[in-house]
């Protein structure tokens, strides 16, 4: 009488020799099951007489979990992958081996998570005072663009300033340097010197910039927005 393997996953009849499951949606490890005779019916497992098929995951030690190793490149694959992920060797009859779980991330066939891209660092490049020094506004690389005027930064600051505009300038973050774009109709100055109309300058360490008028003798009486740019490296 003809002797067989019978799959306790699927129920499939394999030769005595296989080493797995011929089903290839199954592909059971079958070294250890015992052939038996084609016509006897197996006698029911005490621990399982309902005779439902083994689960991998209640077999297996915590942080453990099947794979297919490669034998050619040594790619760790997922339990039912039948072609190598890495090489594509075909490793559909290839016995399952316990391995920790960690060996498996991205093994299954499917792309790995990405890693989470790295939170930005934030910087100050410079600090923009008041004439009796007092600190205004902190310009920093989370904020490449700033804009100053009676209605925006330093709002507060500038409330009084009737020369400076609502919406007056631009400070741009360009490397560990500031820029300063002109926007209002009364003009910008620069150390006293005005900058042409919607022009962007570069501005240095301690430059003196005045928004509506020139820079003051008495800034506390001036109709102008006045501060001193004063840089974090002092460069």
């Amino acid at each position: 009488m003809a002797r067989v393997k019978i799959c306790p996953k699927c129920g499939a009849e394999n030769s005595p020799g296989s080493a797995s499951c011929i089903n290839e949606n199954c592909g059971w490890d079958l070294s250890n099951v015992k052939s038996v005779d084609k016509e006897a019916k197996p006698a029911p497992d005490p621990k399982n007489p309902a005779g439902d098929a083994p689960s991998e995951d209640n077999a297996i030690p915590p942080g453990m979990a099947y794979a297919r190793i490669c034998p050619k490149c040594g790619h760790v694959n997922g339990p039912m992958i039948k072609q190598c992920a890495a090489c594509h060797e075909n490793i559909k009859f290839l016995k399952k081996t316990l391995v920790d779980k960690s060996q498996l991330q991205g093994a299954s066939g499917a792309p790995a998570p990405e890693p989470a891209a790295p939170k930005p660092v934030n910087k100050v490049i410079a600090s923009l005072n008041a004439p009796d020094g007092r600190c205004i506004l902190k310009i920093d690389t989370l904020h490449p663009i700033t804009v100053i005027g009676r209605e925006h930064a330093m709002a507060d600051y500038l409330a009084s300033r009737d020369y400076t505009s609502r919406f007056h300038a631009e400070i741009h973050v360009m490397g560990d340097r500031l820029a300063l774009a002109d926007k209002g109709r009364n003009g910008t100055y620069i150390n006293n010197v005005r900058m042409s109309p919607g022009s962007t300058e570069v501005l240095k360490d301690g430059d003196k910039v005045s928004m509506g008028d020139r820079w003051p003798d008495d800034w506390t009486k001036s109709q102008a927005g006045c501060f001193i740019v004063a840089y974090e490296t002092g460069a």
